[in-house]
């Protein structure tokens, strides 16, 4: 968490997830509530999960660090790197 405050690489400084909590953002979240609650699924572990997919759109890397297997089974993937093109037949 400390590396994260600082913003040392390869951290993130955690300090965007207030978009998430404003006007449509939540009402997206209130929404999706009951399908969750259904799932078991935590208010909690549903922000942490909307929360991947916010930095993860922004093209960072996000790792759930958890013991919760159903929490970490919903983290994004990992980012695809661009391949480049040397192999390309002439």
């Amino acid at each position: 968490m400390t590396f994260a405050a600082d913003e040392t690489t390869p951290w993130a400084a955690f300090g965007e997830q207030i978009v998430l909590w404003e006007g449509e953002q939540l009402k997206k979240l209130a929404a999706e509530f009951p399908e969750n609650a259904k799932q078991k699924t935590s208010m909690g572990d549903a922000s942490i999960v909307n929360l991947g997919k916010h930095y993860q759109q922004k093209s960072f890397y996000v790792e759930f660090l958890t013991a919760d297997e159903g929490l970490k089974a919903q983290e994004p993937p990992a980012p695809v790197t661009p391949t480049r093109r040397t192999d390309r037949r002439r």
